[in-house]
This record gives C-alpha cells, sequence and structure tokens, in this order.
C-alpha cells in the first residue's frame, strides 16, 4: 500500500516550498508562516515518501503560526534556506513548543540528504545541547548555499508547529535566561510551600497542608507546561515525564477545587456543592492516572484542557458568590484567583486551537501562578492570624468563665464562711452571754443573801461586819468581772491601741516580782528567773506585757500551785525570737480543758487551791495580746490525775525579739 501512495505523491510533486533568507540574520525571527505543512496519510511513511508528497499548505490567515490541537496524526513541515550573505551563517532553527514527543529533522542538498536528526520529548533532556525548553537544531551555511529542511511532529499534547530562527548566541542567552527564570519559579514557590508548611506546623490547621499540596501539583504542572521541568526534574527519564506530563496538570485543577471547597468553608454552607466540587475533583484524579498508567491519551487530553476550563469558571463562580455576599476571604481570595483563572482558561483555549496567542507555552499559568502563589499566602498569612485571634478569643472567653465561675465560688464559700462567722459569734455571744450571767449571778446571789441584814434587829455589830465585807468581796469580784470582758472587747475592736516598742525584760521582771511578792510569800512559792540575759528587749507594749500577759500567766501558775512549791520562768534567746516559758507544779489541765482555755465563750472557770477565784477572762485576753504582738501563746500540762508523779503546767510565750541599737537609732 505504501508503494502504491509514494508513486502517487511522486506523480503529483509540489516543488513550490517557501524559502527563508538568512543572509541579514541580526536577532530572533518568527519563520513559521515561511513553512508549509502536511498531514502523514499513513503512520511510518518515511522522508522519502513525504518529501515529495502533495496538498503542502501554508499557515492559515490570522495564525502565526500552526495549530492542529489534540491529535494522533503526524504533521511534516517544509522549507528552504538560502544564505544570501558574502560569508558563512551559523543559526539555530527552533520549534518552540516543548511538549512534542517526536521531531524528525531532515536537510537536503539538491535531493540529497545531508543531516538527519531525532529528538523530542522520547529522548532524554540531557541529551540536548544545552537547556532550553524548545529543540534547536544547529545549522552552518555558506555564502550562496541552499539548503531544503523537512521536519515531522507527533504528540499525544496539541500538536504545534512554531519555528523560530536564532542566530547561535542569542538562543545561547534565551536558554540561560529561560533556566534562570525557571530556577528563580521554582525557588519562590518552594519558599512560599515552606511558608504555608511552617503555617500548618504552628497552627495544625489542615487547610494549610491543602495549600502546600496544590502549590506543589500546580507549580509542577505548570513547569511541564512551560517546559523546564522536563530538564530541572527528571532530565535523564523520558518515561517519567511523559506520566507527569499527563498526571500533574490532570491533579492541578482537582487540588485547586478541593482547596477553594477547604479555603472558602463550602462544606458548611452547602453540601450539595461541596459533594459536586469533591465528585469533579475525584473525577479528574482517575482520569490523570488513567492516562498516565492505562493509555487511551486522546480522551484524557481532551478532558484535561476541559476541565482546566471548567475548574477555574467553577472557583471563579463559587469565590464570586461569596464576594456577593461580603464573605471577607472570598473576596481575597476571588482577587489572588482572578489572574490565574484568566491564565488558565486562556491557555486552554490556545491549546485547543480556539484562541491565537503570540506569547510562550505556559507564560499565562506562570503569571497566574506567582500572583496568585504570593497573594494568597498573604491571605492565608491573615486567616492564620484571624485563626490565632479566634483561638485567643476563645481563650479568654473559656478563661473569662473559668473565672466567673472560680469567682462566683469564692463568693458562694466567703458567703458560707461568713454565714458560719456569723453563726459562730452568734454562738459565741450567746456562750458568753450565758457564762457572764452564770459568773456574775454567783456574787450577786451573795450580796442578795448577805443583803437581808437588815431584816435581823437582833444581829450584832461584829457579825453584821462580816457580811458586809462578805458582800464587798463579792462586789469586788462581780466589777473584776465586767472589766474584763470590757478590755477583752476593746482589745479585739481595735479600742485599744497596743504601739509595739522594744521592751527590755530584765526590767520587766523586775517590776512583775514587785506585783506578785505579796501573793509569792502568802504561799510560800518561789519565784526562779532562769535565762535572763543583759540588755535583752522583746517587741511588745510595756504595761500590758507586764500586768496583763505575765502577771496573768504567773498568777495562774501560783494560784493553782500547791503551798511551798516553786514556779520556774525559763527565758531563752534566739536570733529572731525570745521564748518565756512558764512552768508550774500544779494540779495540771486536761486535754478538753487545754483547748478551751483561750475561748472567751467556753466556761473554764476553776477556784484555786486555797479557793481563789477567777473570772475566766484572763487567758482569753492574754490570748488576744499576745496576738497584737504578733508573737505566739501554747499550752502544755498533765492532770495530775494522769500523772501523779509529773503532773504541772506550762505555758510557752513566744515573742519577736528587740534590739536596743534599733532603739537608740
Amino acid at each position: 500500500m505504501q508503494w502504491v501512495i509514494a508513486i502517487l505523491l511522486v506523480l503529483t510533486f509540489d516543488a513550490a516550498a517557501s524559502t527563508i533568507d538568512i543572509g541579514n540574520l541580526a536577532k530572533k525571527v518568527a519563520v513559521s508562516k515561511e513553512f508549509e505543512v502536511v498531514e502523514e496519510p499513513l503512520p511510518g511513511l518515511r522522508f522519502d515518501t513525504m518529501r515529495n508528497a502533495t496538498g503542502w499548505r501554508g499557515v492559515e490567515p490570522g495564525f502565526k503560526t500552526f495549530k492542529f490541537g489534540i491529535t494522533d496524526k503526524a504533521y511534516w513541515a517544509r522549507t528552504t534556506l538560502v544564505n544570501s550573505a558574502d560569508e558563512t551563517k551559523s543559526f539555530y532553527l527552533v520549534s518552540e513548543d516543548p511538549r512534542t514527543d517526536v521531531i524528525d529533522f531532515y536537510v537536503v542538498d539538491q535531493g540529497q540528504l545531508l543531516l538527519e536528526r531525532h529528538t523530542g520529548d522520547h529522548t532524554p533532556f540531557a541529551s540536548r545541547a544545552f537547556f532550553y525548553r524548545g529543540f534547536a537544531f544547529l545549522l552552518t551555511m555558506k555564502p550562496g548555499e541552499t539548503r531544503d529542511v523537512y521536519l515531522r511532529f507527533q504528540s499525544t499534547a496539541p500538536v504545534e508547529i512554531d519555528m523560530q530562527i536564532y542566530p547561535t548566541l542569542s538562543l545561547e542567552r534565551e536558554a540561560a535566561k529561560a533556566g534562570h527564570a525557571g530556577t528563580l519559579y521554582f525557588g519562590a514557590m518552594a519558599s512560599i510551600i515552606l511558608f504555608n508548611f511552617l503555617l500548618f506546623v504552628s497552627s495544625r490547621e489542615r487547610i494549610y497542608l491543602s495549600y502546600c499540596l496544590f502549590q506543589g501539583v500546580t507549580a509542577g504542572a505548570i513547569s511541564i507546561s512551560f517546559g523546564s521541568a522536563y530538564g530541572l526534574l527528571w532530565p535523564e527519564s523520558p518515561y517519567i515525564n511523559s506520566v507527569m506530563s499527563l498526571l500533574l496538570p490532570s491533579l492541578a485543577p482537582a487540588s485547586a477545587l478541593v482547596f477553594t471547597a477547604s479555603y472558602l468553608g463550602v462544606r458548611d454552607k452547602s453540601k450539595g456543592l461541596w459533594w459536586v466540587i469533591q465528585t469533579i475533583a475525584m473525577i479528574q484524579i482517575l482520569v490523570g492516572l488513567f492516562g498516565a498508567f492505562g493509555g487511551g491519551y486522546l480522551f484524557v487530553m481532551h478532558t484535561l484542557y476541559y476541565v482546566l476550563i471548567l475548574a477555574p469558571l467553577m472557583i471563579f463562580v463559587v469565590s464570586l458568590v461569596g464576594a456577593f455576599k461580603r464573605d471577607r476571604y472570598a473576596i481575597l481570595f476571588l482577587i489572588a484567583w482572578v489572574p490565574l483563572i484568566l491564565g488558565a482558561v486562556l491557555f486552554s483555549l490556545v491549546r485547543l486551537g480556539y484562541v491565537i496567542s503570540s506569547w510562550p507555552q505556559g507564560v499565562e499559568l506562570a503569571f497566574g501562578s506567582i500572583w496568585e502563589a504570593v497573594f494568597l499566602s498573604v491571605c492565608l498569612g491573615d486567616k492564620f492570624n484571624q485563626i490565632k485571634k479566634q483561638e485567643i478569643n476563645y481563650l479568654r472567653r473559656i478563661r473569662n468563665e473559668e473565672l466567673a465561675a472560680r469567682e462566683a465560688e469564692l463568693m458562694a464559700e466567703a458567703r458560707r464562711r461568713e454565714k458560719l462567722i456569723h453563726e459562730r459569734e452568734a454562738a459565741a455571744n450567746r456562750n458568753l452571754v450565758r457564762v457572764i450571767c452564770h459568773d456574775l449571778a454567783n456574787p450577786l446571789n451573795i450580796m442578795l443573801n448577805y443583803s437581808t441584814i437588815y431584816e435581823q434587829p437582833e444581829m450584832t455589830w461584829p457579825e453584821a461586819t462580816r457580811y458586809l465585807k462578805r458582800m464587798h468581796s463579792a462586789a469586788v469580784h462581780q466589777q473584776e468581772i465586767i472589766e474584763h470582758v470590757r478590755e477583752f472587747e476593746a482589745i479585739n475592736s481595735g479600742k485599744i491601741q497596743v504601739k509595739l516598742t522594744a521592751v527590755p525584760l530584765a526590767k520587766t521582771l523586775t517590776q512583775l516580782q514587785d506585783f506578785l511578792q505579796k501573793r509569792l510569800e502568802e504561799k510560800g512559792v518561789d519565784l526562779v528567773i532562769t535565762g535572763l540575759e543583759p540588755d535583752l528587749h522583746v517587741l511588745a507594749e510595756e504595761r500590758s506585757l507586764v500586768y496583763n500577759v505575765l502577771a496573768n500567766l504567773l498568777s495562774n501558775a501560783i494560784k493553782f500551785s500547791p503551798d511551798h512549791s516553786r514556779v520556774e520562768l525559763t527565758i531563752t534567746a534566739k536570733p529572731d525570737t525570745v521564748e518565756l516559758m512558764i512552768a508550774d507544779r500544779g494540779i495540771g489541765m486536761d486535754s478538753d480543758l487545754q483547748s478551751k482555755i483561750f475561748d472567751i465563750s467556753s466556761p473554764t472557770t476553776r477556784p484555786g487551791l486555797k479557793g481563789e477565784k477567777g473570772t475566766g477572762f484572763g487567758l482569753p485576753i492574754v490570748k488576744s495580746y499576745v496576738e497584737k504582738y504578733q508573737g505566739d501563746l501554747r499550752v502544755e500540762s498533765k492532770p495530775v490525775e494522769e500523772c501523779p508523779d509529773d503532773h504541772g503546767t506550762r505555758f510557752i510565750l513566744v515573742l519577736k525579739r528587740g534590739f536596743a541599737d534599733a532603739i537608740a537609732a
């Protein structure tokens, strides 16, 4: 069959090919319009057959290049090169479409094949003379020479024949610029992806991880369309390049749809629309996998470019609806995506052959991608700040709620304690009134009983005098009770102001001995003082320390000590405190009485060993004064009933130490 077609082609040979004069070549020149093309009628026809084919045609009116769209056909192009200059010319004939799988290049001189080369994406990128996204063929022509050039194009991508002629140095400079631009693009995208990944690590928001995935896939897809991915990422593997050329452009719109739905919160606003977006994304992913690993590339390529139109338009509509609803994130998202949406739609329309464009392959997508990546990263940074503010506000609200709850608990506890204190104070007041009434009743009854002497005219004066003395003694005791109650109330209410000074302990004990001397002599009790150091001072108020605190403690010790016994006052000076321990060998106290002796509301009055009366208010008053001194008072006692051989009571008074030099200052 092929030889029949070859005969027909020879019979209809048309030698009127276009001509390109490279004699005046000084810069890049687009020469596609100087080429003629013809479709290969049957797969596998050789150059010898196709050079004699008929039906060659030029570029269609209004177009600058030959565009054949997505097809499994092969196309041949031809032109004639002439060097009209007086010098030898070296130049590059370049096919600018980076997505061409197969390019066969032939140079003919007067019917004789001079040069034959085979290249395209099916060969390793590393086999090219230098890094350039297109396919360059170096030619050298002497003055007056003429060469016929034939090229065969076939690709799984849309077929476009875009031919340029470059001076040698001009193309090499262009290639260097393209390499730098590709490197800068990848570097910028890598920086943006790293920035958003750090935001993900910081916030743990999956939207940033989704954006990193989307940007990575999109950058790969755009670099494939731009022709730089092959040389930068996998220059030794045509297979990986063919797989990625279908897979990444399929994943890019799918990941864009998924990210859009996540960023704009489509799931919370419309579950139906969310499912539509997810379904389209999943179908596109499956189509890409099928094309990359299963075949059917024509169907996959058509689907890919139509989805590259559908997906951006859907993103535009979704974000536009949110913008009309005054959604701040949707407005920023729309601004960020407009260039990329327009670029994707324009790129797809150009590749499908619906729109004429003189831009290099993928420039629209690269510009839109960089704009979208930079602006949307700013938007995501703003979203990160908003998320952090929301977290801070949430934590503040939780904290305020916890504080309010805690405050309510504390207020409730304070009210409960206040109520308990009031109840205790009321109970204490009731007990105090009961104790006072009890203690006042005894002397009052005595006075009432002895006041009946006026009804006994036969009573002698000596007997009446005895009655009057007892009445006077009861009245004095009653007065002491009243004075003690008044003093206790005055101390605790603050009416009595205690001014603390450094009190010399030696002087205090001298006054104390003089005050108690008569009582000591009446019972024959010895007061033994040990540990007193010269110039030893304590922090207290001198008068109350002598007559209200120490006198009361020692009077109790004398009152409950047997005749001719000993009361010991032991002084222990420490760096910051002074301890005074008053010990007797008296009858002692049981544990129940020890727990009540400082409580004025508890009846603890006991007569001394010789019937000495007490008011029951002395020790509570002592305790109040000691607290005013910022000191401490405790009791240790063993009752005679429990410890016949080792009974007695010890009061340990701890006061802050005063210093003479501080007083002098």
